[in-house]
């Protein structure tokens, strides 16, 4: 039988996983993050809001490049590996790693840094195929679920 892990919700049509993160190179210890799993999305992203939330040094870093998101473009920051605490069905705790992006918003009008705030962080294709995760939705039950 598959691993199968069930910290997935199905909230306002988005499939969303509960992760507790860490980067010790970044001095990010065990803070909750909800990320909003896209199929549409070949890369994942650290959200802006989980930026400033976590005080993730993104400032004078090389930018990697651009991508469009939510509406707007926003510049791509490469950063350290990610340990990603999840749980199964058995409720106990599974350590992924995995690469994330963190996106700065190129706006500076207060209106559009409001609305990039307002974005959530994204696991994509890229973290789907690393972990060798299968997503199961049921949509018209309101379910959901990661196996391997």
């Amino acid at each position: 039988m598959a691993d199968s892990i069930r910290p997935l919700q199905i909230v306002e049509d988005r499939v969303v996983l509960a992760a507790v993160a860490e980067c010790r190179n970044l001095r990010v210890l065990h803070h909750l993050i909800e990320f909003v799993i896209d199929t549409g999305s070949k890369d994942s992203f650290l959200s802006e809001k989980d930026v400033v939330k976590l005080q993730v040094p993104v400032m004078g870093k090389p930018v990697k490049g651009q991508v469009d998101f939510g509406g707007s473009r926003f510049n791509q920051v490469e950063l350290p590996e990610f340990t990603l605490h999840i749980l199964d069905e058995a409720k106990k705790a599974i350590a992924v790693k995995t690469k994330l992006m963190a996106v700065k918003t190129t706006k500076t009008s207060e209106d559009k840094i409001q609305r990039a705030l307002a974005l959530p962080s994204i696991l994509g294709m890229d973290f789907l195929k690393e972990q060798g995760f299968k997503l199961v939705v049921v949509a018209k039950e309101g379910l959901a679920r990661l196996e391997r």
